[in-house]
């Protein structure tokens, strides 16, 4: 982003971005600087389009997020893996007055963390990519890539491929508003559109899109969030991990943020209702959770849920939190159609997963 879009006041729609954001930084963290031994020889953060870290009212931008959630993660004390192998955070941008700027409020507002290594330089996307390539596909250094491209044309198919194809890596990448329109015509999701100038269709169009460009790579799970602007413009947010653990942690976000759909800033599902155009008359939509559940339900009761990661995975591919399973689960044991130890699926039991015995 150049210096000069800095001189406005974040809206709401990019505070719930950097929202998301931080709450998933907080999440991913101590997954890999919590354990006395490390599991991995590096942990790195990049922000690819850092900015200069902040609006004109001193609202945090990503950059100053990343060392706020750092900072914090030190001060708790819990992080036992702290210092024993090395912890690099990585602001990049094309624009070098947002460098120079965010480099002089790291130094004058004292941001800097103990431990933590700050490579803030003026460098372009693509430039980084190739620079950073090996530490990228490095299977022994964890990774969060933060891609808010504001001003590029587009997220290429190859580029995408080669973010899905990176071990041990989270990524959240933004889509403007600019990206967003053109999926209306790419013909590869032209006839998916049902109606183009409906935000709900366009949103989980791209998605589907994305989702197809990941299956042909690599195992990889993606979820979506979309977010109105003030001046209405739709923007897109997409998350993307290999491991279930991350997505649920994700998932977990989404649904804080929108409790009615997990997808979007503003209601996606315009409050349940839409117009029946060849009556002219309203019908109630079915919500997300009722669609879901009774999906879970079918397939309990065609014996294609084994074990708790199986359920875990049903919630991840299908953007729905482990909570939402605790109806399906509690009604089916009452029923006697299955005998479970557990109502709600343990993310943290992936590894050891309880069975679910059909009676």
């Amino acid at each position: 982003m150049s210096d000069e879009d800095f001189y406005y006041k974040y809206d709401e729609g990019t505070l719930t971005k950097l929202l998301i954001f931080r709450l998933y930084t907080r999440e991913w963290l101590p997954v890999f600087l919590s354990k006395p031994h490390p599991d991995y020889k590096g942990v790195h953060i990049f922000d690819f389009f850092c900015g200069s870290g902040s609006d004109s009212v001193g609202s945090l931008g990503s950059p100053l997020i990343t060392l706020d959630e750092l900072r914090a993660c030190y001060q708790s004390g819990k992080m036992q893996g702290w210092g024993k192998s090395p912890l690099v955070v990585h602001f990049f941008d094309k624009d070098k007055d947002c460098i120079h700027n965010l480099q002089k409020k790291i130094e004058s507002e004292k941001r800097s963390v103990s431990g933590v290594e700050i490579d803030c330089r003026e460098l372009a996307f693509e430039n980084a990519l190739q620079q950073y390539n090996n530490t990228l596909s490095d299977n022994s250094i964890a990774k969060l890539l933060i891609i808010d491209p504001f001003g590029v044309k587009e997220m290429s198919a190859d580029v995408f491929k080669k973010l899905v194809s990176f071990p041990v890596t989270d990524f959240i990448f933004f889509i403007p508003s600019e990206i967003l329109n053109r999926f209306r015509d790419h013909p590869s999701i032209k006839q998916k559109i049902k109606r183009p100038d409906d935000p709900y269709h366009v949103h989980r169009a791209v998605i589907e899109y994305y989702r197809e460009q990941a299956e042909k790579t690599a195992n990889f799970f993606l979820s979506p969030f979309a977010i109105k602007k003030e001046n209405g413009r739709l923007y897109g947010l997409v998350f993307g991990a290999k491991h279930l653990r991350g997505v649920m942690k994700f998932l977990k976000i989404a649904w804080k943020c929108d409790p009615n759909a997990g997808e979007a800033n503003f209601d996606i599902q315009r409050d349940n209702l839409s117009r029946d155009q060849s009556q002219g008359t309203l019908f109630e939509m079915r919500s997300k959770v009722s669609e879901f559940q009774e999906e879970l339900e079918n397939v309990i009761r065609e014996k294609k849920i084994k074990d708790e990661r199986d359920l875990i995975y049903f919630c991840g591919i299908n953007g729905m939190t482990c909570q939402h399973c605790k109806g399906v689960l509690e009604k089916l044991i009452a029923e006697d159609v299955i005998e479970s130890a557990f109502i709600v699926p343990n993310p943290q039991k992936l590894k050891t997963p309880r069975v679910i015995k059909y009676l």
